[in-house]
């Protein structure tokens, strides 16, 4: 028992490694079909076109550190995400420990068992990377390695553009320990990657022009001001969003009560509300491109974790009887350890979510139908899973090109144009009627199919 005690993250991430070997080896999913796919591709061609290593969109630092795992196909970016979910628990259990929080083990369990997390960390998205770094800037602070604390939190904002955000409890965090000296650090990696960006763009603010969200509408609409709060269940799962929730009332009532723990309160409560509120924000006003994701939050999970295991001991320490906390420790461990394979809203499908989507599904079918025509035309096409199933390079304009109003009308003959009613119409604004009244292109084959309660359409044409 001694022996387990004292291994308990060595165990915990051993067994980790397993489940990620046994969820890659079993299941073709991707994460979703657009972002998860179009991250891979960009990270999979970038050696190819090296412009792409700065692409704002695309992240500069997921599209350097994935690039290699990329090569191996989807498979190579799943190892990715997996590794990175690898370490966030290694860093986020030596700063709980690091900090003397009780049974720091239970932030891995909090990050695991994430029902969202599970689902989002075989992909291409860079959500899992994002919280790998400020796991790291976390460890970091607990360990007192300033210089190093900004450097890593400086490349934030180039694995997700909320990294600005997140810099700001950092940059707080070195006002109230009084490391000013270090606080021009936080601006290294936006100086470096400015300085390189240069010579492609032609322009020293490209990390500030080139921003893909800085639009003070979104395409996407906006909603409802609670929605996040609505979402978390989703995200971390019930029983977590209920320590979650006393975490915060602990670390607020001892604010206010003059009980500072300048991490705790400082770098964790502060950094994670403040990214809540954005988002939420973000989302009521309908501005900086939201879509009301609820996989953003999972940026934040090293945050959340300590917040849920600061709310575990608040109630676990309330019971007088130390064999009684230990029951209670041990049922609740079940509980969270099971709740994402419940049948539950919140549960984990496996069939459903971790292999391809109906949509998916349909893409494969229209594109086989595309690829049995042998052109030596372009395609075009707005679907990134497309490029995947094409097997061509996404980024080669020889070979395709997206579709949108001025491609359709210039394409050639035997060209070949794959549209479907989500990607085409959301976000290149070319509808079916618009194809077919160009008087341009042959129609082919439709394949219908659904994504869950939504009507998907693929359907294939050939330039005449």
């Amino acid at each position: 028992m001694n022996w387990i005690k004292s291994n308990i993250l060595w165990i915990s991430l051993g067994l980790y490694a397993v489940f990620a070997t046994g969820i890659i080896t079993m299941f073709n999913g991707t994460g979703d079909s657009g972002d998860s796919v179009l991250h891979f591709l960009f990270a999979q061609s970038a050696p190819n076109h090296p412009e792409l290593y700065l692409n704002h969109w695309a992240k500069p630092v997921f599209t350097l550190l994935a690039s290699p795992f990329a090569q191996f196909g989807f498979v190579g970016m799943k190892v990715f995400n997996a590794l990175t979910v690898l370490l966030t628990l290694f860093f986020t259990y030596r700063a709980a420990e690091k900090w003397k929080l009780n049974r720091p083990v239970l932030v891995i369990v909090f990050i695991v068992c994430a029902p969202l997390l599970i689902r989002h960390t075989f992909s291409g998205l860079t959500e899992p990377l994002f919280a790998m770094f400020i796991a790291w800037g976390v460890y970091l602070v607990a360990r007192n390695k300033w210089l190093l604390v900004c450097i890593v939190v400086s490349f934030l904002p180039f694995v997700r553009s909320e990294g600005l955000i997140v810099m700001t409890a950092f940059g707080l965090l070195l006002l109230v320990q009084k490391q000013w000296k270090y606080i021009p650090w936080l601006l290294f990696g936006h100086v470096a990657y400015s300085l390189v960006g240069w010579f492609h763009y032609k322009d020293i603010l490209w990390v500030f022009t080139k921003i893909p969200y800085a639009s003070a509408r979104s395409i996407y609409g906006k909603g409802d001001l609670l929605h996040f709060v609505d979402q978390l269940p989703f995200v971390i799962g019930v029983p977590a969003v209920l320590f979650l929730a006393v975490g915060i009332g602990r670390l607020l009532h001892q604010l206010f009560r003059k009980q500072f723990h300048t991490e705790l309160h400082t770098l964790v409560l502060y950094g994670f509300l403040s990214y809540f509120v954005a988002h939420s924000l973000f989302w009521y006003l309908g501005i900086f491109n939201s879509m009301g994701l609820n996989r953003v939050l999972l940026g934040v999970m090293p945050f959340m974790a300590i917040l849920c295991l600061v709310g575990f001991n608040t109630l676990v320490d309330l019971l007088p009887n130390m064999i009684v906390r230990r029951v209670i420790f041990t049922v609740l461990t079940i509980i969270l350890l099971s709740f994402p394979v419940w049948d539950n809203p919140s549960a984990v499908h496996w069939k459903r979510d971790m292999n391809l989507s109906g949509e998916q599904k349909v893409a494969r079918k229209a594109t086989l139908y595309a690829k049995s025509l042998n052109s030596e035309g372009r395609y075009l096409y707005l679907p990134p899973y497309v490029s995947m199933e094409l097997n061509i390079d996404h980024f080669d304009t020889k070979r395709r090109t997206d579709i949108n109003p001025a491609t359709i009308q210039v394409a050639t003959s035997g060209d070949v144009l794959i549209w479907d009613n989500w990607f085409s119409v959301v976000d290149a604004h070319v509808t079916q009627k618009m194809i077919e009244e160009s008087g341009a292109f042959q129609k082919l084959r439709t394949v219908k199919g659904m994504q869950e309660d939504r009507q998907v359409i693929y359907i294939v044409y050939q330039a005449k």
